[in-house]
């Protein structure tokens, strides 16, 4: 807290001796009354002190100074205060932006450090690297996740299940499946809106619609897999009828249900890993 203290050296040398009326000096006394008490309450007796001041007006009153000379020194110590409050309020502010500068990098540091687990695939020299590592993850999860639920939820067991699976495998495939060595449908839309934009501004607008698209159809996905258990979940998963290019061997010895569950935790990882899991339906 700061303290007002001067002496009545001080107050007798700032004398100029334009006289005021008992009137205007009981106006001027009350009036920094109302400003000790305001400013008191506003910043909770941090700067002010109402009964400190009262203390030096009546040893005013008590010395028989000037008190016009008390006034404006009372006048120049509540300036020199709300002039300490501006500064402390400037540190403040540039230490809360400090602080919010090193979070604001550490998420970013982190949000990297996820994306950069899945394969940077360079598809194209104008491609961001977000969406480089987003079609890398897609990729993954289509070959190495998506393609053995069919074995998780035989097409024989649930007719309604298979055809919905089939339906989202066709909206799946455009984000993940290149076709004569050209990224997938959705990712080819991408670089072709970034290259016929003329303005920075069709870069962002490209970017944030591949998440928004890919949010929409991952979060989709999951929704439907939280929904349903597999049929024959204590089962053995049965490996050798899944394509081999999904690396199946590595799911030997689970059941169907803990199949099901890897695929639905690296879905939920993917979503979370690229901040698609809020990016709900339009």
């Amino acid at each position: 807290m700061l303290h007002i203290h001067f002496t009545l050296s001080d107050i007798d040398s700032m004398a100029k001796r334009n006289k005021m009326t008992s009137e205007e000096i009981d106006a001027a006394i009350d009036r920094i009354r109302a400003t000790y008490i305001e400013y008191e309450k506003k910043y909770d007796g941090a700067y002010f002190k109402v009964l400190n001041f009262e203390d030096r007006y009546i040893q005013a009153l008590r010395s028989r100074i000037n008190l016009e000379m008390f006034i404006k020194a009372e006048e120049s110590a509540i300036i020199a205060i709300q002039k300490k409050i501006e500064d402390d309020q400037k540190e403040t502010r540039i230490r809360n932006d400090k602080t919010f500068t090193k979070k604001v990098d550490k998420m970013i540091d982190d949000f990297q450090s996820r994306i950069e687990k899945y394969d940077d695939i360079d598809f194209h020299p104008d491609a961001d690297a977000e969406v480089r590592h987003l079609f890398g993850a897609l990729r993954e999860f289509y070959e190495k996740y998506w393609i053995p639920i069919k074995q998780v939820f035989p097409p024989m067991s649930d007719f309604v299940t298979t055809k919905k699976i089939n339906a989202l495998t066709d909206k799946l495939q455009p984000f993940a499946v290149s076709s004569r060595n050209r990224p997938p449908g959705r990712f080819d839309e991408y670089i072709t809106q970034v290259m016929r934009g003329e303005h920075p501004g069709i870069r962002d607008q490209a970017h944030r619609s591949l998440l928004t698209d890919t949010a929409i159809m991952l979060n989709e996905i999951y929704d439907f897999l939280v929904s349903i258990r597999p049929p024959y979940p204590d089962d053995a998963f049965v490996t050798h009828e899944v394509d081999p290019s999904a690396n199946p061997s590595r799911f030997r010895g689970n059941t169907n249900l803990e199949v099901y569950q890897i695929i639905v935790d690296k879905l939920l990882a993917v979503l979370r890993d690229f901040r698609l899991e809020e990016l709900r339906k339009r």
